[in-house]
């Protein structure tokens, strides 16, 4: 048998790599009750590796439903237990070790969770109806983006932010940030530089299916897409590009005419949906407490 010799310097480093990645120090706390917010908690995440402050991650009003997409990188039709979970808000504070990469972060995160609420889970694959987004029979009607827009976090990613509904039904204002509103039937998706697999993420998302990017166009665009929404699909999850997504409360007020989603993207944007059969990868939630252990 033939040994080989690793150097002595090494050893620590190998040491290091073995060991479970953990945040330097975290806390999390229920979050105050929000007085005259009637649509839900209103969540803000922010921070982490490849952010502005990559050295500390804050998470305001977020639910374990969030917290838990976020940890494992679940797409809503990754996680349709969710709605089963406590609806309890939390503020989350970590400080994460210099160099993290997001992966890593990502196994912080799972850990915090593990630790502190006891979570155990599971994947399983399980066949559901998908979708393919492809160009239209007359072509994209797409905007060529001039740039990348700076977004180093002046606003956090937000979800449920009912102060800003607003600006889908006054034409006098426009979206304060990127991502997607559903409000009162009406939604809205706004984007700058994004890709076509952006899209085809904010889509799934809306959907509650998986979508994937079968356009074969390869630039980055300025979008702009506005459909009719029946409260169907549930909207919850921020988009990959950041931004955020709120769901208003589809009661009281009839929604507005107009063409649905799948509608709206073969009109506004010259794409369209092809239905086809795909397999998930679904994350079931073995066990979970509703309250954290103490800091």
């Amino acid at each position: 048998m033939k040994f080989v010799r690793i150097p002595f310097l090494l050893l620590p480093l190998l040491a290091f790599s073995a060991t479970k990645p953990e945040f330097e120090a975290a806390t999390i706390k229920a979050s105050a009750p929000q007085v005259g917010h009637s649509h839900g908690p209103s969540s803000a995440a922010s921070g982490g590796p490849g952010t502005a402050d990559p050295a500390l991650y804050r998470c305001t009003g977020c639910n374990l439903a969030f917290l838990i997409s976020q940890a494992y990188e679940l797409r809503k039709y990754q996680f349709p237990g969710q709605s089963a979970l406590p609806d309890q808000g939390f503020d989350v504070m970590a400080r994460v070790p210099a160099g993290a990469t997001h992966q890593q972060f990502q196994a912080m995160l799972q850990g915090l969770l593990q630790e502190r609420f006891g979570l155990a889970g599971h994947f399983e694959q399980k066949p559901v109806q998908g979708y393919e987004l492809v160009v239209g029979k007359n072509g994209p009607n797409l905007k060529e983006s001039k740039g990348p827009v700076a977004t180093a976090e002046a606003a956090p990613h937000k979800e449920n932010s009912a102060g800003d509904w607003h600006a889908l039904t006054d034409p006098s204002r426009t979206l304060p940030t990127q991502g997607v509103m559903v409000f009162m039937g009406q939604g809205k998706y706004r984007g700058d530089f994004q890709t076509m697999a952006d899209l085809a993420t904010m889509i799934s998302n809306q959907l509650s299916k998986p979508v994937d990017d079968r356009t074969g166009l390869t630039g980055h665009y300025d979008l702009t897409l506005n459909w009719t929404d029946d409260g169907s699909h549930n909207a919850g999850h921020q988009t990959s590009f950041g931004g955020f997504e709120g769901h208003g409360d589809h009661g009281g007020e009839a929604a507005a005419s107009g063409p649905t989603l799948m509608g709206a993207l073969q009109a506004q944007l010259g794409l369209r949906l092809e239905a086809k059969k795909a397999t998930a990868n679904i994350f079931v939630v073995d066990h979970v407490e509703k309250l954290p252990a103490a800091n």
